[in-house]
This record gives C-alpha cells, structure tokens and sequence, in this order.
C-alpha cells in the first residue's frame, strides 16, 4: 500500500501476512512450516510445525527480514485431522 507521502507502507505486507495466517487457521490449518529461500531457491532457514501464535509473532520480523535479504518466505499451513489443504500456485490464468 502506498501511504500519503507516495512510498510503499512497511507494516502493510505484515499484516498482509498476519491476515494469510488466520485466513489459513480459519479454514482448519493447525500448524505452519517457514522456509526462507534465497533468489536462487536454496534453502536458507526452516522452522517446521509453527503453532499460529508462533508464525503470528514472528511475521513482523521474518518479513522485513526476507526483503532486506533479498529471500522468498514461504508459508503452509498443516491441516488438521479430517482437513485436506490444496496448494494451488504458478498456474497458468486459463488453470
């Protein structure tokens, strides 16, 4: 989001982030696995199996982090029983 004096809002892809995750919980994530990686796609960092409060709070250092770094993070969410989450990305428009 760009604020008043024409540059991009820091917090807004934070709280983006923020709402992703209790969008997730919401539909019956339990846990979230974090990547971080590099342009390159290597693997950089992995926290498996965050509880919501855990990826909540640490969202507003990860993602300034991931930016500063130049770093993709990547967040799934881990279903609980009797709920099956589909990842559906890099399709093409007409998929």
């Amino acid at each position: 989001m760009i604020n008043g004096n024409g540059s991009a809002d820091a917090g807004e892809p934070i709280a983006e982030a923020l709402r992703l995750l209790d969008l997730f919980a919401s539909v019956g994530a339990e846990a979230f696995d974090i990547t971080h990686t590099n342009l390159q796609q290597e693997k950089r960092g992995f926290r498996p199996a965050q509880s919501l409060a855990q990826a909540r709070q640490s969202m507003p250092y990860l993602v300034p982090s991931a930016a500063r770094r130049q770093n993709n993070l990547i967040v799934r969410p881990r279903a609980g029983d009797g709920v099956t989450l589909v990842q559906l990305d890099d399709l093409a428009p007409d998929a």
